[in-house]
């Protein structure tokens, strides 16, 4: 038995403080071992794993060794993994007969080493495919060769005669020890030589003879042979086999394609006798647009739903002083992946925390747990946290005037939970807890989660602080200790965790098993479905908090309800933040709920890649409209040949109209025009008919600039928003904190909508959007005073970007700075894979360092066909006062990016970026 095997079985428990990627790296290594790992610390456990090496001050450790158990650390463990997965590795190679393996030498092979032995095959019968290399690792080999090489491409075909050349001519050289994994890749090694240093072509032959187009390889002095990094090897492993990926989908696209229009030509005869023959036929392949009939005029139509059905909503529940920092964990690390997991599902995650909110008012009327029974009623997860507190119940007297208040409480919140009645003496974090386990809600069904904090843990916990995380008392700790016991009888599951980041990762994982269920990843919305989910996502946001103006509301109908010869857009317009995305969102809704027999489609530009692109967009159109006409979208122009879908959209929308619509009116509204990606002179507004039917009717939203100059040169009536009036800024705060159920005081809701600068409607949700995540409550008049004391929008953004900067980066490691400054300085964004991983990769972070970076300030970032971009300019100029500052940093700035965009080939992101850079940093 070799040395990790004898790991097999044994149980490890981690011990100190960890990082999230080194508690999955330990997970990884343990499970790769065969071992298991226990989330306490017990006379089973065998070994005990340290992050660092023993200190006085570590007191799970210390307590480790003295009980016997076998000290290790990260490294140690690490190494014998490696060591595990090499020896297996090795073990594979040599048993496998899936791997085929040529040499120059496999004549002369050793049967007892099970190489498998191909026969020879003529190069004539070999089909006439040139191979392609795609990608080769590692990417450079010294002068001397003796180098082992994993190279991919497409059509490899394994025989004695396949060949892979480095070089040219005599100064060439052939690769020998083939050993095939796929017709995509093969390892292989570069045999002695003596080359000369630089770039040479690296091209492979199926017959030996003839070699496909070439690729390159770097061949270098042995002084100068750059280190090649595991997590390099790795990205680079993936990015080629994803290449791979997308050639062979490419060629399946490109056959289908061709087949359907094969099929198109059959007759009907033709087909039925082709599908007799055993050949299967989709019958859309031979499928015109027609007017439907009674048997077609839904077969095209997408599923519907709302977005509640894809909302997991979830209600954390615990006792306040002393789970400050573990509900802190779960907000700013755990909650920012599990988002980023919903969004590529289409899934809407909310996340109820009551910290603070609870205010001073509501306290005094009683009103704090009603208002929390009713949000669990809403919530779809329930997640309990317990320490060694009990939380607000009674005192044993019961005289207090906390006593007195919480009395009132219940008499408040028992006219809609009579069943409180029976537990009048717990505490409010136990009620909160029984609605769930005893199903005491009449809301949806929900699933539970209850973990509990190791009593060890206060070991830790500073002296000063020790007795906010102490029990209240005797009388506490014994209705604790009961509920304790009752939670582990419960179908709930119960969990032990020893520290707040252990209780995030815990919960991490316990609701990623519960999306993956819920929301496989394999069940993913279809191309139009996902589209109108995010459009409906965003719209319903904006429907949550607005004041509406009946004004705007009537301004929009008389429009739509207009009769005209030919139709011509309205547009409405008004400053950044002004409101322009809130009224359509809400005018949508409304407008739909009145009018069920039009077909009303809306556009937030912005709030998908697809929707920045105004091809995209208006093939989006076009499918939209057939679908909810039951049409088959099969002859729209492809959504990638813009110049087609330009053409085509005006003779589509004419065909619809008559012969299809039956007098319904079409809708379409595009908000934010001004935000769409402004290449191929998108700005222009060429693309736009000038014209629509009479039947049609388009509701356009633009800020001041380009856009909205193109649109009063074609003389359309133009609807403007004007700022919010003081009244209507208080009604708005109300209406923001509800959907998070929180309440400022009466002075606090004064203090800002007072201030002029809140008549912006941006500038006063991004206010309240930062103090809704602010947790400390009695911090929260100061904070409010520093946000007003912003003098604009961009200002306030600063502000904010301080504050993540603080909670994101406890270490300081500078991640936030560059990967906003970074994006500051591009020229039209950044693509997040092989230009932002790169970047940020040479100043030394690896991709999980800022991943979730990217969620947190979804906000404030967009992406336009895949570039990562700032969603409005005054984010852009936030981050240049805070993290740019100096015109020396810019020009930096700039020099980094064109050295980058100077090292990529030929192409049209070079040759966008790089003139570019090379201007502002003068060079």
């Amino acid at each position: 038995m070799s040395d990790s095997e004898s790991l097999k079985g044994k149980i490890f428990y981690l011990a100190g403080k960890w990082t999230n990627q080194h508690k999955k790296d330990m997970q990884t290594y343990i499970n790769g071992l065969g071992g298991h790992v226990t989330n306490m610390l017990t006379k089973t456990t065998d070994y005990v794993v340290s992050p660092q090496a023993l200190r006085q001050s570590d007191y799970q450790l210390k307590k480790a060794v003295e009980k016997g158990h076998t000290v290790v650390g990260y490294d140690w463990l690490k190494e014998k993994y490696e060591v595990h997965r090499i020896e297996s590795t090795v073990k594979e190679n040599t048993t496998s007969t899936r791997n085929v393996t040529f040499s120059e030498n496999v004549q002369k092979a050793s049967p007892s080493y099970d190489t498998v032995i191909v026969p020879a095959i003529d190069p004539s019968v070999l089909p006439n495919i040139s191979p392609t290399i795609t990608e080769i690792i590692p990417t450079s080999a010294p002068v001397t060769g003796n180098t082992r090489v994993a190279v991919f491409g497409l059509n490899f075909i394994p025989s004695p005669n396949f060949r892979i050349k480095f070089g040219d001519g005599n100064h060439s050289v052939l690769a020998i020890s083939y050993q095939f994994h796929s017709n995509t890749a093969v390892l292989c090694t570069i045999p002695e030589c003596n080359l000369r240093a630089g770039l040479v072509n690296l091209s492979a032959s199926n017959d030996g003879v003839n070699f496909g187009f070439p690729s390159t390889f770097t061949f270098v002095d042995i002084d100068s042979r750059e280190v090649y990094s595991l997590s390099n090897q790795k990205l680079t492993l993936l990015s080629g086999q994803l290449r791979n990926v997308n050639a062979a989908i490419a060629a399946i696209q490109n056959m289908e394609s061709e087949l359907r229009r094969e099929l198109r030509k059959l007759s009907g005869e033709q087909v039925s006798q082709l599908a007799a023959a055993g050949g299967v036929v989709d019958s859309s392949a031979t499928r015109q647009i027609s007017a439907p009939t009674p048997s077609t005029a839904t077969r095209g139509k997408t599923k519907s739903f709302s977005v509640e059905d894809r909302e997991i909503r979830i209600f954390l529940s615990s006792p306040f002083k002393d789970m400050q920092e573990d509900r802190d964990d779960i907000m700013k690390r755990a909650l920012p992946q599990l988002r980023k997991m919903c969004m590529e599902r289409d899934v809407v995650l909310n996340c109820i925390d009551l910290r603070w909110g609870v205010t001073l008012a509501q306290t005094s009327a009683a009103s704090t747990l009603l208002m929390c029974l009713r949000e669990i009623e809403k919530c779809t997860v329930f997640i309990g946290i317990w320490g060694e507190r009990y939380g607000w119940a009674k005192s044993k007297s019961g005289k207090s005037p906390l006593d007195q208040l919480l009395n009132k409480a219940f008499e408040v919140a028992e006219k809609e939970y009579p069943w409180i009645s029976e537990y009048s003496d717990r505490s409010v974090t136990e009620i909160e807890m029984r609605m769930v386990l005893e199903d005491r809600h009449s809301g949806k069904p929900k699933r539970a989660w209850f973990f509990l904090r190791d009593p060890y843990y206060i070991e830790h916990v500073p002296q000063d602080q020790k007795s906010n995380f102490s029990s209240e008392g005797d009388h506490e700790q014994k209705k604790l200790s009961v509920f304790k016991a009752e939670l582990h009888t419960s179908k709930h599951p119960v969990k032990i965790y020893h520290r707040p980041s252990h209780l995030s990762e815990l919960f991490l994982t316990e609701i990623s098993e519960y999306i993956n269920t819920r929301f496989p990843a394999d069940t993913k919305l279809s191309a139009l479905e996902s589209e109108r989910f995010k459009h409906k996502t965003f719209a319903r946001i904006l429907t949550q908090n607005y004041l509406a103006k009946e004004q705007y509301f009537n301004d929009l109908d008389k429009y739509v309800s207009k009769a005209q010869r030919e139709s011509t857009p309205l547009v409405v317009s008004g400053d950044p933040g002004s409101g322009k995305s809130a009224l359509l969102a809400n005018w949508v809704s409304r407008y739909t709920d009145h009018h069920p027999e039009d077909i009303v489609v809306p556009i937030f530009i912005g709030c998908s890649p697809s929707s920045t692109h105004y091809g995209l967009l208006l093939h989006r159109l076009m499918d939209d409209v057939n679908d909810q006409l039951g049409l088959n979208s099969f002859d729209l122009p492809d959504e990638s040949d813009t110049k087609a879908v330009v053409s085509e959209f005006p003779r589509w929308l004419e065909r619809v109209v008559k012969q299809h619509s039956s007098g319904r009116r079409l809708v379409f509204v595009l908000d934010g025009i001004s935000s769409l990606d402004k290449r191929e002179n998108a700005m222009d507004l060429v693309w736009l008919p000038t014209y629509f039917p009479s039947s049609v009717k388009v509701i356009i939203s633009t800020s001041p600039g380009v856009c909205l100059e193109a649109l009063r040169r074609r003389n359309y009536s133009i609807l403007g928003l004007e700022p919010l009036e003081e009244g209507e800024r208080k009604s708005f705060i109300r209406s923001f904190l509800s959907r998070v159920s929180k309440r400022l005081t009466d002075k606090q809701e004064l203090t800002i909508a007072e201030n002029s600068k809140t008549s912006n409607p941006r500038f006063l949700s991004v206010l309240l959007d930062d103090i809704t995540i602010f947790g400390a409550f009695e911090a929260l008049d100061d904070r409010i005073a520093r946000c007003l004391n912003a003098a604009n929008t961009s200002e306030l953004y600063s502000i904010v970007m301080e504050r993540i900067e603080g909670d994101f980066d406890k270490k300081n490691s500078g991640v936030v700075v560059a990967l906003l400054s970074l994006i500051w300085t591009s020229r039209r964004g950044l693509y997040l894979d092989g230009e932002l991983n790169e970047l940020l990769g040479l100043r030394g972070f690896e991709i999980h360092e800022w991943s979730s970076l990217i969620v947190i300030l979804e906000d404030k970032l967009y992406s336009s066909g895949g570039l990562i971009n700032f969603s409005d300019a005054d984010v852009k100029d936030a981050v240049y006062s805070r993290f740019v500052r100096t015109p020396e940093k810019e020009k930096e700035l700039h020099k980094e990016l064109a050295l980058f965009f100077s090292k990529l080939e030929l192409g049209d992101r070079k040759v966008d970026e790089l003139p570019y850079h090379l201007y502002k940093c003068e060079e």
